[in-house]
């Protein structure tokens, strides 16, 4: 595991975003390390829920990587970016069995939100 390469994601994040912060872990296909998890956070998920998270991204980065194999033409997966109604959750691979996963809250990137909300708003409308 890249543990290295999580903490450097760490400060940076810590240092650009500040208390928009909500956590940050690094993983490889055996295990998941919390980095970094907000008092939030903290009383929100339980440690069952946190693995069960990070199972969930391995799977995820496990598709980046197949999707790649199938379409090189795209090249190698940079990010992965979900937003839930309150927090982005960036998976941020470093190769093929390692990478870092990063929390924000949901005001850190209110561009894309607002994007995101007018495309789902759209797509679930209902055809006249």
């Amino acid at each position: 595991m890249h543990l290295s390469a999580g903490e450097r994601v760490l400060q940076f994040v810590q240092q650009r975003v500040g208390t928009s912060l909500h956590g940050v872990g690094a993983y490889d296909m055996d295990s998941f390390s919390i980095l970094y998890r907000s008092d939030e956070i903290e009383r929100a998920f339980s440690d069952t829920e946190i693995d069960e998270y990070a199972e969930l991204v391995r799977t995820v980065h496990r598709t980046l990587y197949e999707a790649d194999r199938l379409n090189s033409a795209v090249g190698e997966p940079r990010c992965n970016l979900t937003y839930y109604g309150g927090m982005h959750v960036l998976l941020v691979p470093i190769d093929e069995e390692n990478g870092v996963t990063i929390a924000l809250s949901k005001e850190s990137g209110t561009q894309f939100s607002e994007f995101a909300d007018e495309c789902l708003r759209r797509a679930r409308a209902q055809v006249e």
